[in-house]
């Protein structure tokens, strides 16, 4: 018995050792993703991330400004409206 609660100690120990290190990884990963995002939005060249059927995704600030559409607006537009003749 004793050795059965000993051994259960050492499992909670290397479990909350664990935790620490996906908590260390959690922040890093959140501090990483705050750069990306930073550098993504403020990159002077217009980016957008696009579907199969040319549905915008994603959209960086720069490429907003292209067509003067809010982000919010142009998220789900279709790319080829903005490249190919209406009558198309």
């Amino acid at each position: 018995m004793l050795r059965l609660v000993h051994e259960l100690q050492v499992h909670q120990i290397e479990l909350e050792i664990q935790q620490d290190e996906l908590a260390r990884t959690r922040i890093e990963l959140e501090e990483s993703l705050g750069k990306y995002t930073q550098l993504y939005d403020f990159a002077p060249v217009g980016y957008l991330t696009l579907a199969r059927d040319s549905k915008i995704l994603l959209a960086n600030l720069t490429a907003t400004k292209l067509p003067g559409v809010d982000r919010s607006r142009l998220l789900g537009m279709y790319f080829k409206h903005f490249v190919l003749p209406d009558n198309y």
